[in-house]
């Protein structure tokens, strides 16, 4: 799974007031955003064709990240803040790590065109599920007590800590529907954030990312498989609609046996009947 350090969770949890979480959703909505350019590059790189399958999975991507920046900056102005997109340090440097050093040092995410080793080293791990299938390895092993976090963990506390402050009686979200960001996607999926009614529903949407994320790691590795036999797929799917079908032994056409059935005949009449010496 993707990690972080755990002094960002850590911070989210120690939180006492509503505008020590500004810092924290602020890096959410960078987070969200700096997977978009990498997505887009790839995407359009693609020869169109026997690639638009894949190039509509990528789009998906796209589009879910898009939702989750919005709902996080929601949320932002919701208790009070103001998302920061407009400031060069908004902008992420490429080839870099991504915000809050998600990843860890060494992982890189740059902007390239797509490629099966593009797709493998930096996408399938930034799409890994929260719980992946566990394979147990020196390596696990070593990290038993592990000091990282994942980035459910991450949205888990954000909304633990929002919840706390409301129980406490202290002013959460104050901003109304009027100054958010709604319309771009349907109302089930972006609403209003005025409180914890639904409960927790938008904050839900972001912890719930690892889910889809598992979703998506299946859907990667359809999309490896094919990119390595879409030219044999469609040379074969081309082959199958030009050959034309043809009854096999023991069977009959369908106009063979509309005919026996005009002539009264059974599955059993020979070619020696009258019928069918008549040309039946």
């Amino acid at each position: 799974m993707i990690r972080l350090q755990r002094a960002v969770v850590n911070a989210v949890e120690a939180a006492q007031d509503r505008s020590e979480l500004y810092i924290w959703l602020q890096k959410a909505i960078e987070l969200e955003h700096s997977t978009i350019p990498p997505y887009l590059t790839a995407m359009y790189s693609l020869k169109p064709g026997p690639n638009d399958g894949i190039g509509r999975l990528i789009r998906s991507i796209v589009v879910e990240e898009m939702l989750h920046l919005t709902i996080a900056g929601n949320i932002l102005i919701a208790i009070g803040g103001r998302p920061a997109i407009n400031t060069p340090e908004f902008i992420p440097a490429y080839p870099g790590p991504l915000p809050m050093s998600i990843g860890g040092a060494d992982f890189k995410v740059g902007i390239e065109a797509f490629s099966k080793p593009l797709v493998e080293n930096v996408f399938m791990k930034i799409e890994e599920p929260e719980h992946p299938i566990p394979v147990r390895t020196l390596a696990l092993a070593e990290e038993a007590v592990p000091d990282f976090a994942t980035i459910g963990e991450f949205y888990a506390a954000l909304k633990a800590k929002l919840a706390e402050l409301v129980e406490l009686g202290k002013p959460v979200f104050t901003v109304g529907a009027e100054q958010q960001v709604l319309g771009w996607f349907p109302g089930a999926e972006l609403f209003p954030i005025v409180d914890l009614r639904p409960p927790s529903a938008a904050s839900t949407s972001l912890s719930t990312r690892a889910r889809a994320r598992a979703r998506i790691r299946l859907r990667g590795r359809a999309t490896r498989r094919t990119i390595t036999s879409s030219a044999r797929s469609c040379t074969a799917a081309r082959s199958s609609r030009r050959r034309p079908a043809s009854p096999t032994r023991g069977t009959r056409s369908r106009s063979t046996r509309r005919a026996s059935i005009r002539c009264g005949r059974t599955r059993r009449s020979t070619t020696s009947s009258p019928a069918r010496r008549r040309g039946c």
